[in-house]
């Protein structure tokens, strides 16, 4: 083992020393942001995190952990620093780094009572423009904070996906664990419990969010949501194993460690200072605590891609050094009993339709490459010489270029639509770092009609960044990584499946829109969950399991709601291996490549018999994936639909499902009834 310790000074705080050092087992590097108390350390992590300075910064209650703790999301979608203050004051040295900050608002969180209105007097004495949150409680407060994250999605014309929920009074080391999870994800963090009713202000209009509801003894709260998933564990320790397990699944490269506060609530402190930031580094807040041994479900979070960890609390080496594997010393005190570790959900093994495990026993999907990356990419530029439906922006010439800085509705005519339920004007979705050229503006100039790959629109200006095709065709020519899930949210950053991003060694690069119109870019650590270093492999298993993934996604006409529709599900499945196909259903069907075949007349089941799964289906106006026959032997298909009939009655469904071909249609017809095309997107 070789270690380095270099101390680091910030704003005259002592931050104890950054330790870095490389293990032959796994090579992490460990650092440390632990200051001299709980202040310090929140100078440090705001001077490690925002070394410029920052639009915003949050204020908590050093004491009042409760009020803070559901303040992470705020932080993250602000992209502000969280420093503390005693009731009356701020501290000299959390003084000095605001100065530094330069901060345009500062937001206190918590009534007179945790942050006083004399506090608040000397900051607007000093220019700066203070907001409050605060609540009548520390539920309240939560709820508070969650209105106030509301505004700001509503401000970019976006909504929230979901909510985490916690007991206010008993999960407290819970929402520590959550809170950089649920803003890492955009979601807002719930301060609960079942002898308060949820505030129904925060609750309009989030109720068709997804729920999870974080700890046992937050258990009691489902009542108050349709279908919430439950994630817990028998202790403190193992919620926050499960909740890392549930939302990391393939591992992380990166990793903050708090103390657990089950010795002092207090010391939950630090998680609330660190959210925000570990939320924008997608990485997860690990709880140990100094006074025990480190459990084996804490030892088994540590894989192969982790390559640093940075402690934010100080006393917990030893825990460190017990979680990577790097020590044979134990304390002598007898270890809590590891008993059987609850999941994150109720496993219902190969009978969980939902899972990929159970339709892979049905199916036996083969792994076999299809295609290699090389002849997709040259299969690509031949599909691109052979329709109208695709194009190379860059080869249109004497044209505006620009890439995407932030997902964008590209609309049939300029101008939002307004609070409807039904986004008519939406035509699709475009993506950060999506190649387009501009046609045309609109008078004011406030929109812009382009064009990409595979698609058109009206955009707003402030969407895109103008930048030189040299530029672009350098960024295309760089390493890159995809987006592998459903969707990447982090703060409000927001990537579909399939489209991909450069890459300078581990860090992802963002495209970022300056003052100026244009283009910057941002770094971002690689997130192992979520991402994916090049394109997937093209295998018919691939093909399923990234269809899989959209299973209870809200329906999103033309890419509205943050979601999709039915072909953009299939343009990103192929996307995600770096296939191109045209964006609408009727385009798909037209084009000239891919294996077709006519679904048209009799023999329809014959041939689903013969059909390779992931081969896309369609009919007037709709498309599906088929993914093979369920265990009972029925023929099934993923697709992002809006309902269908069941004995002569209309279902609304509007999400994506796996539904059988032969559900109702239309006059007493099947979806497999009005199959007219089936392509299978394989050269």
């Amino acid at each position: 083992m070789r270690r380095k310790c270099v101390g680091l000074f910030l704003a005259g705080v002592m931050v104890s020393s950054s330790c870095l050092s490389t293990f032959a087992k796994n090579k992490v590097e460990i650092e440390s942001l632990s200051g001299k108390n709980r202040y310090g350390t929140a100078i440090g992590i705001s001077r490690y995190g925002w070394q410029d300075t920052s639009k915003d910064v949050i204020i908590v209650n050093s004491d009042s952990v409760a009020d803070a703790l559901a303040v992470g999301p705020l932080a993250r979608i602000k992209d502000a620093p969280v420093l503390l203050s005693a009731r009356d004051g701020i501290g000299s040295e959390s003084m000095a780094e605001i100065d530094r900050l330069k901060p345009e608002s500062i937001t206190l969180i918590g009534g007179e009572g945790s942050l006083s209105r004399s506090l608040a007097l000397s900051l607007e004495a000093k220019g700066y423009k203070v907001d409050r949150i605060a609540g009548i409680n520390r539920n309240d407060t939560s709820y508070k904070i969650a209105d106030k994250i509301k505004e700001v999605y509503d401000e970019k014309n976006m909504s929230i996906d979901g909510l985490m929920v916690v007991d206010g009074y008993k999960g407290l080391a819970d929402a520590a664990g959550a809170g950089a999870i649920a803003a890492r994800l955009g979601y807002p963090l719930l301060m609960a419990s079942k002898t308060e009713n949820l505030n129904q202000s925060i609750a309009n209009g989030l109720d068709r969010a997804k729920v999870y509801i974080v700890g046992g003894v937050a258990s009691s709260l489902s009542s108050y949501f349709k279908s919430p998933i439950l994630i817990s564990g028998s202790n403190r320790t193992r919620t926050n194993v499960n909740l890392i397990k549930e939302f990391y699944p393939e591992g992380f490269t990166k990793a903050y460690i708090a103390k657990d506060g089950k010795n002092n609530p207090s010391e939950l402190i630090d998680s609330v200072a660190i959210g925000g930031l570990a939320a924008r580094e997608s990485a997860p807040v690990i709880l140990l605590n100094p006074n025990l041994n480190v459990e084996a479900s804490t030892k088994g979070l540590i894989g192969e891609s982790l390559d640093r960890v940075v402690k934010i609390s100080g006393g917990i080496d030893l825990q460190v050094d017990q979680m990577l594997g790097n020590t044979d010393i134990v304390l002598p005190i007898e270890k809590p009993s590891e008993g059987p570790i609850q999941k994150p959900r109720p496993s219902t093994g190969t009978k969980d339709r939902a899972s990929f495990d159970y339709w892979n026993e049905a199916n036996k999907y083969s792994n076999d490459i299809l295609m290699t990356s090389e002849k997709i990419r040259a299969w690509n530029r031949e599909n691109l010489k052979k329709t109208g439906l695709l194009r190379d922006p860059l080869s249109v010439a004497n044209k505006t270029y620009g890439v995407m800085t932030r997902r964008e509705i590209a609309r049939l005519k300029p101008g939002y639509p307004g609070n409807v339920s039904f986004d008519s004007t939406a035509n699709t979705a475009l993506n950060p770092w999506e190649t387009i050229y501009i046609e045309s503006y609109s008078p004011n100039r406030q929109w812009a009609y382009v064009k990409s790959y595979n698609s058109y629109g009206w955009l707003p200006v402030d969407s895109f960044a103008i930048t030189s095709k040299e530029d672009i065709r350098t960024y295309e020519a760089m390493p890159f990584s995809i987006i592998k899930n459903r969707q990447y949210l982090n703060g409000t950053t927001r990537i579909d499946m399939g489209n991909r991003m450069p890459m300078e060694k581990n860090m992802v690069l963002l495209p970022v829109r300056m003052a100026n119109g244009k283009l910057t870019t941002r770094k971002i650590n690689f997130d192992s969950g979520s991402m994916n270093r090049g394109y997937l492999p093209l295998t018919r298993a691939n093909i399923v399991k990234q269809a899989l993934k959209f299973q209870n996604e809200v329906y999103g006409w033309g890419g509205s709601k943050n979601a999709h529709d039915c072909s953009s599900l299939v343009q990103d499945v192929f996307k995600s291996m770096g296939v191109m196909i045209p964006r609408d259903s009727k385009d798909q069907e037209a084009v000239n490549f891919g294996h077709k075949m006519s679904m048209r007349g009799a023999l329809k089941l014959a041939k689903l018999d013969g059909m390779k799964p992931g081969t896309a289906l369609y009919m007037k106006g709709h498309v599906m994936l088929y993914i093979g026959k369920d265990k009972s032997g029925k023929h099934q298909m993923v697709h992002q639909y809006a309902g269908h009939y069941e004995n002569g009655r209309y279902i609304r469904v509007y999400s994506g499902k796996i539904t059988p071909v032969t559900i109702g249609a239309e006059g007493g017809r099947t979806y497999l009834d009005n199959m007219r095309t089936a392509v299978d997107w394989i050269r």
